[in-house]
């Protein structure tokens, strides 16, 4: 089922998958983060084993992607859409908001992992394949916009002024 929930003042899109026949029973949830920069149906995909398990997933799509308002800022205010994700799916009524997961691939792990920095959330465990970037990859290119700092300058990038040499 297509959902939206809100991030700031952005009405965000997301697909939720709550399995059949639950009755009253709260169950565990996950909140998925497709890889790449946009949402197709291939993330269903990675997240079948869990809903299979029985678990309620949901995928959000974040600013700037798949027709949602806003601008890729990377991971800046795609942080702040993906903790809004993880609240909103803890306030679903069918949601045991003591086992809420996060996990994603690439893009989608870069947030899972950025995730585990707010003491704030309702995450029980988060993971991450594949999301973990450096400034070797050179200049963003979301959506054929160059990244929303300079990539090249230490303290924008990594928030000091070591850089990790060509690593």
């Amino acid at each position: 089922e297509q959902v939206t929930y809100q991030s700031g003042d952005l009405d965000l899109k997301a697909w939720l998958f709550v399995p059949q026949g639950l009755g009253e029973e709260k169950r565990p949830a996950l909140v998925f983060f497709h890889s790449g920069f946009a949402f197709d149906l291939g993330a269903f995909d990675s997240c079948r084993s869990f809903a299979r398990a029985g678990f309620i997933i949901l995928c959000p799509a974040v600013r700037g992607e798949n027709g949602n308002p806003g601008e890729c800022e990377l991971y800046l205010g795609e942080q702040d859409d993906a903790a809004a994700a993880v609240r909103w799916l803890a306030q679903h009524p069918s949601v045991d908001a003591g086992k809420i997961f996060t996990f994603g691939h690439g893009a989608g792990g870069v947030l899972s992992a950025l995730l585990s920095l707010h003491d704030d959330l309702p995450i029980r465990l988060g993971g991450s394949t594949g999301g973990i970037y450096t400034r070797v990859l050179g200049p963003c290119d979301c959506d054929d916009h160059d990244a929303p700092f300079d990539d090249l300058d230490p303290v924008e990038t990594f928030g000091c002024d070591d850089t990790f040499g060509d690593a």
